[in-house]
């Protein structure tokens, strides 16, 4: 009896590891392989390759539409100013529904003339108009060196 309690006790452990891993681990992995993972992470690569390029209509185009005309000046003067690249590290659904979805990003940043390089831990939120996913906010929530 006490033998059969132990390995009952060892076999309900092990399960409760195994999920607790999947948990923890397994799970935001797969969900970044959604459909809309997939979607989202290459509209912010678009993004970003239009931030590096200096290109307002690109960067506009992957914005939520009704944001574009306030948006235009403002990203018109920051591009033409930037000195800096910015790269995606990673990227990690946080939230999803049919049509939105919240993503924790890493991007490095390298500044032109110095080489400074710094993490920014962004929290992107995009959503889906006419079928097609955009960025409808981001927000830096830290900022760290990287060397």
């Amino acid at each position: 009896m006490r033998r059969s309690l132990i390995v009952f006790l060892a076999g309900l452990f092990v399960l409760l590891a195994a999920g607790g891993y999947w948990l923890f681990y397994g799970q935001p992995a797969a969900a970044a392989q959604t459909p809309a993972g997939r979607t989202t992470a290459l509209v912010l690569r678009r993004n970003l390759r239009a931030v590096n390029a200096g290109s307002v209509a690109d960067y506009l185009a992957t914005i939520v539409p009704a944001q574009r005309a306030e948006t235009r000046p403002v990203i018109q003067q920051t591009l033409t100013k930037r000195q800096a690249t910015v790269k995606l590290q990673d990227f990690a659904v946080q939230k999803q529904s049919a049509a939105h979805l919240t993503a924790r990003v890493n991007e490095l940043q390298t500044e032109r003339r110095s080489g400074r390089r710094q993490v920014l831990e962004a929290t992107v939120d995009f959503t889906r108009q006419g079928g097609r996913w955009y960025i409808a906010r981001l927000v830096v929530v830290n900022a760290a060196n990287a060397g």
